[in-house]
């Protein structure tokens, strides 16, 4: 990193307190190389997904979140109003009055904007849900994640937002059908894996305003610091991130 023009992405997650201590330190041990900084998904956050299964009906979790799932598929015709709030926008904007603090005090130069990441609906839902009703459920899960990006867009000015969309998930269902990994939770529910990805990542695309930086970040997860199957090469990766664009 000699070169005092090579940009660094942080992608979400940092090991530090606050939404306050995250920035300060970003600018400080990398000045002049970030175009964006996000709050570092401090807290509650910590974890990734793993404060979101409370948003889920509890006959639809998986047992190892504390779900009770019955012993075998049950219709229940759960609708929106059976979803909880997700609560990123109300983490988001809390973050932001900070960061616009720390911009308006000359912490933060002024040209970086503040990176907002999601999970995409369908990883929240394969990370909670039973596999008999992620079908079910991923539709009226996504409509609450989507509520919170458009309350994050009316609530922070265009040109100092970038939301972020995280993908592990969806990279895991790619390799579960390549035969790289085995855990029945990567099994997709739709037939072709790659093509319904896309029209997923087309609508939360779509939900973006136009002046609001976009991105995505494709990757093979972190749980317990271990990639839930190592990957051979970025050949996936960037096959998926060719499609999108």
């Amino acid at each position: 990193m000699s070169d005092p023009n090579f940009q660094v992405l942080l992608v979400g997650s940092v090991p530090l307190s606050s939404s306050e201590e995250v920035p300060k330190t970003a600018v400080q041990a990398l000045p002049g190389r970030l175009e964006r900084i996000p709050d570092g998904e401090t807290g509650l956050r910590g974890n990734f997904i793993g404060f979101q299964h409370p948003v889920f009906p509890i006959n639809v979790v998986q047992p190892r979140w504390g779900g009770q799932p019955p012993a075998r598929r049950t219709e229940f015709n759960y609708t929106v109003s059976d979803m909880n709030p997700t609560n990123y926008d109300t983490f988001a904007i809390e973050s932001f009055g900070v960061f616009q603090k720390l911009q308006e005090a000359a912490v933060i130069p002024s040209n970086v904007r503040f990176q907002v990441c999601f999970p995409s609906p369908l990883g929240v839902v394969r990370g909670f849900v039973e596999t008999d009703y992620c079908a079910e459920i991923e539709p009226l899960y996504e409509v609450k994640p989507l509520e919170a990006v458009r309350r994050v867009q009316d609530n922070i000015p265009a040109s100092k937002l970038s939301i972020q969309w995280d993908l592990p998930f969806e990279i895991g269902l790619i390799e579960h059908e390549r035969g790289r990994v085995d855990d029945p939770y990567y099994v997709s529910d739709f037939p072709k894996v790659k093509a319904g990805i896309l029209v997923r990542v087309t609508r939360l695309a779509s939900a973006i305003d136009a002046e609001v930086e976009l991105g995505f970040h494709l990757c093979y997860g972190d749980l317990g610091h271990v990639h839930f199957a190592q990957p051979e090469d970025t050949t996936v990766l960037v096959d998926l991130a060719n499609a999108i664009e």
